[in-house]
């Protein structure tokens, strides 16, 4: 429950009320006989209005007809930066839609951040593996007392994961589910910040116990999410400024331009690297999963399930992290053995004697490391299977290409997510983007044919990487999700036949 009038002061104090709009009469101070004016529930969603509601017209995308179906179900207030022709009691017109949703949803839900010890988690890559060797740890120390809100899941009890659509969630319901981990007895919030949660203001408000960012390249560009390289690395340093603490990969592109912003901001920070920097923390890769982290005055060796030495880079960040909590290296050594994140570096169980691995790789970064890792493993072929997202972050298209081309003895181009693109394009970009004569490049439309082909060039000694989708079991074209087994359902029942 909110009243009108903590909605309007709220808003002012932020500087973001225009005015207010009561039976068609302009106000900026709410007359006495609206005073207590309240609402019992707030949505964006004009399918969930009910009595009581203040609806928020949100979204590039709104339509005055969502307002009007919301109207109509009983809302008789809303808030938008836009004066509808509508049958509304009351308009509340904002100059920032966004960072009104954010400041109004953290008041009516009593305001659950301050609650819980927030841990945010920035990056081009890695930021899921992250958050979930964070958890884990976490929920090892504290007994599941550990809300995640992530890429892959949500879990506001400590235990029960629901899907995610989004990295970040819109701050409503971001603040909702906060409100329920409090509720719940949860101590800890891990969480990743995705850069559109800075650009659109989801975490608008947010100050984190401890800011976290993993390294940076270029990734979504496009007329849609950010202009530029600029853009997107500057969302990401909006962190700096939200945090009380911040812990930072060394090894990181920009490091020596990020540490300057650090500086003048006086920001405390712990960094860590591999043993090549002079991070604070630097982690010394062993024998297969091993590794050991040092510092001054430190050192312990540990072991991870998910290959790879990027994912030592992750779990170092987990242990520094675990450090400064004061949480047990016993602990620490249960959670990371703990963490195994579906549909990252994940290996495809079979009876047959293929190596097949599927990973979220979407973007450069992230696939030229799979590759690369997979290459110092096996000693055949490293044959890999991708695509790329139509509709969004078009530049990937040649970054795939470019690691495809430096990685890969073997490339096939296939579909993935085209939305309303023409998916022969997208491939065909990618393919342009494959410059080295030596490697041997298909395209292949359909995914799950495009797996088979992989699996079926592979001898005994090479290895698979199927990238790009993970555990997701859909296809978005044109608007909708197509049914798809998902690709680690796909080359296991293809591995299957004929045993």
């Amino acid at each position: 429950m909110i009243t009108l009038k903590s909605v309007i002061d709220l808003l002012i104090e932020e500087n973001l009320l225009k005015e207010i709009i009561i039976e068609n009469n302009w106000h900026y101070k709410i007359p006495k006989e609206f005073l207590g004016e309240k609402f019992s529930k707030l949505t964006y969603d004009s399918r969930k209005v009910e009595e009581n509601t203040l609806f928020i017209c949100k979204g590039i995308n709104f339509k005055v007809d969502y307002l009007h179906s919301a109207l109509s179900s009983g809302a008789t207030s809303y808030i938008s930066e836009v004066v509808y022709e509508s049958d509304a009691k009351i308009a509340i017109i904002v100059k920032n839609i966004q960072k009104a949703m954010a400041v109004v949803a953290r008041a009516f839900y009593n305001y659950p951040d301050q609650k819980l010890y927030k841990i945010g988690i920035t990056g081009t890559k890695g930021k899921t593996t992250s958050a979930y060797m964070i958890k884990n740890i976490l929920a090892k120390h504290t007994n599941n007392k550990v809300a995640l809100f992530s890429t892959a899941v949500n879990i506001v009890d400590g235990v029960t994961e629901k899907e995610s659509h989004l990295t970040t969630p819109e701050s409503l319901d971001l603040f909702k589910m906060m409100r329920e981990a409090v509720d719940n007895g949860m101590k800890y919030l891990v969480m990743e910040v995705s850069s559109q949660a800075y650009k659109l203001n989801r975490v608008y408000g947010i100050n984190y116990d401890l800011g976290v960012f993993l390294n940076i390249s270029p990734d979504h560009i496009s007329n849609i999410e950010h202009p530029t390289f600029d853009d997107y690395f500057n969302c990401k340093l909006e962190l700096f400024s939200n945090c009380k603490q911040l812990v930072i990969n060394k090894n990181s592109d920009y490091f020596e331009f990020m540490s300057e912003k650090i500086d003048a901001k006086k920001l405390p920070t712990i960094t860590y690297g591999n043993f090549k920097s002079d991070a604070e923390y630097v982690y010394i890769p062993g024998h297969g999963n091993e590794f050991e982290i040092k510092n001054s005055n430190f050192s312990e060796k540990f072991e991870i399930m998910i290959p790879g030495e990027f994912n030592q880079s992750n779990a170092t960040l987990a242990v520094v992290i675990s450090l400064l909590l004061d949480i047990s290296i016993k602990d620490i050594k249960a959670g990371l053995l703990e963490t195994i994140v579906p549909g990252r570096m994940e290996k495809v169980q079979t009876k047959k004697n293929k190596n097949v691995y599927i990973d979220y790789a979407h973007n450069y970064l992230s696939l030229k490391e799979c590759l690369s890792f997979l290459h110092k493993v096996y000693k055949g072929k490293v044959i890999a299977v991708t695509g790329s997202i139509g509709g969004k972050a078009q530049n990937r298209r040649k970054d795939i290409g470019n690691a495809l081309s430096e990685e890969a003895d073997i490339a096939i181009v296939t579909s993935e997510d085209s939305m309303f693109e023409d998916p022969y394009q997208i491939m065909k970009e990618i393919k342009d983007n494959i410059t080295d004569s030596s490697t041997e490049v298909y395209d292949i439309l359909d995914r799950t044919e495009a797996i088979k082909k992989a699996i079926d060039l592979a001898s005994e000694n090479d290895v698979i990487l199927i990238a790009g989708k993970g555990r997701e079991a859909f296809l978005k074209v044109e608007g909708k999700n197509l049914e798809y087994p998902g690709d680690y359902i796909v080359a296991q029942e293809y591995l299957k036949l004929g045993d």
